[in-house]
């Protein structure tokens, strides 16, 4: 579990980002801008931590 941990942050992180992105988009508010990198940087720590964990 502990090999997985980086890969299970950025997953949650990525899901709080797109639920955020879709209540901007809803809601008209610049919150989906505020979003939107999150999703990226949730992508990239889920990315590296499948990686570091496969390695291992």
């Amino acid at each position: 579990m502990t090999k997985h941990t980086l890969a299970i942050a950025g997953i949650i992180i990525q899901g709080i980002a797109l639920g955020f992105m879709l209540y901007g988009i809803m809601n008209n508010t610049t919150i989906l801008w505020i979003a939107l990198p999150f999703v990226f940087i949730g992508l990239a720590m889920a990315i590296v931590g499948a990686k570091n964990s496969k390695s291992e």
